[in-house]
């Protein structure tokens, strides 16, 4: 197969009048974000469970993804993201993709919506802006910018021509806060002046000095009006302390704890300790959160190292190696069996009895790299022949040799980790088996490589000469 990837999804293109309900979401959302004008396309995305995935791929325009159903994680550029039932994201032209999730077993669709940000993308959307062999801006990278900004100046203008917009706007800055501050708090408010006020207020954003030359002329030269008196009613109120002041702006967005909230002295004091705690689980439940994206990557990571042909060496990148160990892989039981003096037909009635498509054979070698058998049969060469017959994978690495020092210390070093790795890797696939000298295992150095295994938390029978076999 190559590097095909199954993805398991299902894809579709969605057609105005399929579903009545989601034809008037979908205007609600055009108008809301303005966007009926610059859609390139809606799509729909099936996925019957968590082994359907998406490769990572990137489109030219924008996306606007509804999520229904089962939640999945939607990766951004590396950036693992957990969408629930009705969730909406918007991305720009990120990589993105949907990695396997083995433990959901519930389905979910997903409607993209591809759009471009401005109508002037839409229309420029096949033009090349930049040349690859320049850095400089294109020309027409430059016109698209310059006509983004003056339609961004344009849109303030047009915002800020109403009447009754731009007096609000000057009462504020009559008040003494500064422009751009008086600007953004008019939005927030509706523009509603007396609630852009408060919010300036609140927020710290006027200058006490200005306030106060402000006040002064004011009370000298006329009658002070309803602002003029909220503002003597604001400089002469408690100051608050600065947690005070952020769970007083917190009370704003809930009237009905505002109310019923005083922030001085014991309940001040209570009401704090609340909101500490709320924030400290918050962050608990953010590292929680932070922690599983980080489990799911390294699965996802694992995953792919873990794709391999069976022949070779599995360890070969430095992927593999970073990402895939003996205590990491997933558990597997695997077999041992000691040759002794078995004759070649007994060996594989055996091997056959217990169903083995895998032997790896860990005898050690001497210091010319050969292994004494104590029959022909036994040799390398001989069980890779013989093996091959009988549609048995076969693999020789030597363990417990002289030059590694011995199999205690050759067990630990990165050769044998290795090919315990591979034995195990074979162990999720198929029956696999490793071979040593004697048929009493508690003799042998099939002893030492079972006691590794096993601390990795897998699982080694061995086989006896009738073929029954024994647990670790």
């Amino acid at each position: 197969e190559g590097k095909m990837k199954l993805q398991g999804n299902q894809g579709a293109r969605y057609t105005k009048g399929t579903s009545p309900a989601f034809d008037q979401l979908l205007q609600q959302f055009f108008s809301e974000y303005g966007l009926a004008d610059r859609t390139s396309g809606i799509a729909l995305n099936w996925y019957p469970d968590g082994d359907s995935v998406l490769g990572s791929h990137r489109h030219d325009c924008w996306t606007a993804l509804f999520s229904f159903g089962h939640e999945r994680i939607l990766t951004i550029d590396k950036t693992p993201l957990l969408l629930q039932d009705c969730d909406l994201v918007i991305f720009g032209t990120q990589r993105h993709g949907v990695p396997k999730m083995p433990e959901v077993a519930g389905g979910r669709i997903t409607v993209p919506i591809f759009f471009y940000p401005t109508s002037m993308q839409m229309k420029k959307q096949w033009q090349t802006l930049t040349d690859p062999e320049d850095p400089r801006k294109s020309t027409e990278l430059s016109k698209l910018q310059s006509t983004h900004q003056l339609g961004a100046d344009t849109l303030q203008l047009s915002l800020w021509s109403d009447p009754a917009r731009n007096a609000a706007l000057q009462q504020l800055l009559q008040l003494g806060f500064e422009e751009s501050a008086s600007r953004n708090a008019l939005q927030s408010a509706g523009f509603d002046a007396e609630q852009a006020a408060e919010l300036l207020l609140l927020a710290g954003a006027a200058d006490d000095l200005g306030l106060q030359e402000q006040t002064a002329s004011s009370s000298s030269s006329s009658q002070p009006n309803r602002w003029g008196k909220k503002l003597a009613k604001a400089q002469a109120a408690f100051i608050p302390t600065d947690e005070e002041l952020a769970l007083r702006l917190q009370f704003e967005d809930d009237p009905a704890l505002g109310a019923c909230c005083e922030l001085h002295g014991a309940d001040a004091d209570a009401i704090l300790a609340a909101q500490l705690e709320e924030e400290s689980m918050n962050e608990d439940n953010t590292f929680l959160l932070a922690q599983q994206f980080e489990e799911y990557e390294q699965q996802m990571n694992r995953a792919d190292a873990e794709r391999w042909h069976g022949k070779g060496d599995l360890m070969e990148s430095n992927f593999a190696r970073a990402n895939l160990s003996l205590s990491t892989m997933d558990k597997v039981s695997v077999l041992s069996i000691g040759h002794g003096q078995m004759t070649e037909k007994s060996f594989y009635e055996l091997l056959q009895l217990n169903s083995v498509r895998v032997l790896y054979d860990f005898r050690a070698s001497d210091h010319r790299g050969d292994v004494h058998a104590p029959c022909e049969h036994f040799s390398v060469r001989a069980l890779k022949s013989s093996c091959r017959m009988r549609g048995i994978a076969y693999k020789h690495v030597a363990l417990g040799r002289e030059s590694a020092y011995g199999i205690l210390k050759h067990v630990k070093m990165d050769e044998a980790q290795h090919a315990l790795v591979e034995l195990a890797w074979h162990g999720k696939r198929s029956r696999s088996c490793f071979l040593g000298f004697e048929p009493d295992w508690r003799l042998d150095h099939r002893q030492v490589v079972a006691d590794e295994l096993v601390s990795a938390g897998h699982t080694v029978k061995h086989i006896d000469s009738t073929g029954r076999t024994e647990d670790h």
